[in-house]
């Protein structure tokens, strides 16, 4: 079994060698379908990511949800407790570059996800028949899953299928998946 950070190099290596155009049009494909899921329908809150390099781009799902008047909600991080929470984002809110140069609201309003509700997840790889995740290496999001009740929706690229992820007790699995190719659940 490959271990994981030989994942995450490999696919770190594949993503440098996307191009912006394939990257805009896999993820509208990605949007379209989430969209559609009955996830996305049910939820009132979608809590939603902002994307580093060669991550799938959902900035699209930000005005459809607002469209549909579902509330929205980004990570934050909280110096004080050193991990993540989520906060409320509009078309207004003002942002700023934050820890790992991810966008932030510079007065976050923070929200509770309910059982209802859908976070999607990004990921350096996710394990298809399973849903295992493999992320950046911080535990950021498994702190996050661990105390959330709804829907966990993994977004990746086809590439970013990778079977076994090796696992530790401390990772958390999401309960679905979509890629530009398919939606699945577990």
């Amino acid at each position: 079994m490959r271990t994981k950070e030989t994942i995450r190099t490999q696919i770190a290596t594949q993503r440098k060698a996307l191009n912006a155009d394939w990257i805009d049009q896999a993820s509208k494909k990605i949007v379209t379908q989430i969209q559609n899921s009955d996830w996305f329908k049910n939820a009132s809150t979608i809590a939603l990511y902002y994307p580093l390099l060669g991550e799938v781009d959902l900035t699209d799902l930000f005005q459809i949800s607002w469209r549909q008047k579902k509330e929205t909600a980004v990570p934050v991080f909280q110096p004080t407790t050193q991990q993540y929470a989520f906060a409320k984002v509009t078309s207004t809110t003002q942002q700023y570059s934050g820890r790992f140069k991810i966008n932030e609201p510079i007065n976050p309003l923070l929200v509770s996800l309910k059982p209802n509700d859908l976070m999607l997840v990004p990921g350096v790889a996710f394990d298809p028949f399973v849903g295992d995740r493999l992320g950046r290496g911080g535990g950021y999001y498994d702190r996050l899953l661990c105390s959330f009740s709804g829907h966990a929706l993994g977004v990746g690229f086809c590439f970013q299928l990778v079977h076994p992820i090796p696992t530790e007790a401390t990772d958390q699995p999401i309960h679905g998946l979509v890629t530009e190719e398919q939606l699945l659940f577990f």
